[in-house]
C-alpha cells in the first residue's frame, strides 16, 4: 500500500509531561497536525493538563496515578499508536515548520532507519549535541571534546530522546523502552537494542527542533537530587545489562571514586548545587550496587 500525501497523516505524536504547564503549549502546538497525540501525565500537580486541554483539546491524555518515569510512560502512549511512525517528543521541544515532513522523506529514504533525529537547537540558539557514539564507546573518550558538525544527514549510535521519530514496524521488533529504567539513558538503551537488530539511526541535516533543555519540569532541590541520582543507578543498570556484572561493578566503583572526589572539591567552594548534584551521583551509583530499585 503506498504511504498516504500528508505525511502528518502517516504520523502519531507522544509526549510524556510531569509538572510540564510552563513549555507544553509550544509542544503540543507544533505537533497539532499528526493523526493522534498521546499526552501521558506522570502525575502532575501543576496546571499540565488544564494547559494541555486548552492547547490541543483533540489531544488524548492517559493520566497515570504515579511517576512511572520517562520510558515506562512514554510505552504507554507507544502502545496506542497507530500510526506508521511515532513522534516522540519531550515537553520542552517544538519541532519547526516542515521538520516532521522532512523527517518522513528521510524516512522513506532510508528504510531500514528505525530511529531519525532532527538537529536540536537550544534556547540561546546553539547546535544541541544530539547525536554521538554509543553509551559505551563514549565513555572512554575525552569528557569535553569538540566534534567537526556534520555537513548532511548521518548515521549515529545514539540519539537524543528528546525528539525521535520512532518506526513503529521496528520497535515492533526490537520492544519499546525498558521500563526497568526510570529515567537517563533509556535512549541510549533503544538505540543499542534497534542496531542489534539491523536498524539504523539517522540524524537529519534539515529538520529542526527547539530544545529547552531540563525544562519539562520546574527545578526544585528535590527534583535536582532525583534527576542526579537517576542518572547514577541508570548508568549501572544499563552498565550491567550490556557489559556484565564484573564491568558494572568495575565502573560502579570508579564512579564512587571520582564523585567522592568532586564532593570534596565542591564543598570546599562552597557550591551548592553541585554538592547536591554529585553527592546525588554517589548516592544513586551506591544504590545500584546495594541493589536498590529505581524510584519517584
Amino acid at each position: 500500500m503506498a504511504p498516504e500525501s500528508d505525511p502528518w497523516r502517516r504520523v502519531s505524536a507522544v509526549v510524556v509531561t510531569h509538572d510540564s504547564a510552563a513549555v507544553v503549549a509550544a509542544c503540543l502546538s507544533s505537533v497539532a497536525r499528526a493523526r493522534e497525540v498521546f499526552v501521558v501525565d506522570n502525575a502532575s500537580a501543576d496546571e499540565t493538563l488544564e494547559t494541555v486541554a486548552e492547547a490541543l483539546p483533540a489531544a488524548a491524555v492517559v493520566k497515570i496515578g504515579e511517576n512511572l518515569g520517562y520510558g515506562a510512560a512514554a510505552n504507554e502512549g507507544l502502545r496506542r499508536v497507530t500510526g506508521e511512525f511515532a513522534l516522540l517528543i519531550n515537553p520542552d521541544a517544538a519541532l519547526e515548520p516542515q521538520a516532521l515532513e522532512t523527517l518522513v522523506a528521510a524516512a522513506d529514504r532510508y528504510p531500514r532507519a528505525g530511529v531519525l533525529g532532527p538537529v536540536l537547537v537550544n534556547g540561546d540558539g546553539a547546535i544541541e549535541r544530539s547525536h554521538d557514539a554509543s553509551l559505551i564507546e563514549r565513555a572512554a573518550m575525552p569528557r569535553k571534546r569538540r566534534d567537526p558538525a556534520p555537513e548532511g544527514d548521518l548515521c549515529a549510535a545514539f540519539l537524543s530522546g528528546a525528539v525521535m521519530l520512532l518506526r513503529k514496524r521496528a520497535l515492533d521488533e526490537t520492544g519499546l523502552f525498558d521500563p526497568a529504567i526510570f529515567l537517563f539513558y533509556e535512549d541510549d538503551d533503544l538505540c543499542l537494542r534497534l542496531r542489534a537488530r539491523g536498524w539504523s539511526a539517522v540524524r537529519v541535516a534539515d529538520a529542526r527542533a527547539r530544545h529547552l533543555i531540563g525544562a519539562s519540569s520546574p527545578w526544585s532541590w528535590e527534583s535536582h537530587w532525583r534527576k542526579f541520582w537517576h542518572m547514577g543507578w541508570s548508568r549501572l543498570y544499563f552498565e550491567r545489562k550490556h557489559r556484565g556484572a564484573a564491568a558494572m561493578r568495575r565502573e560502579g566503583l570508579r564512579a564512587l571514586a571520582r564523585y567522592a572526589g568532586k564532593i570534596v572539591a565542591d564543598f570546599a567552594r562552597s557550591d551548592r548545587v553541585k554538592t547536591n548534584r554529585d553527592l546525588a551521583r554517589f548516592c544513586g551509583t551506591a544504590g545500584f550496587l546495594l541493589g536498590l530499585k529505581a524510584r519517584g
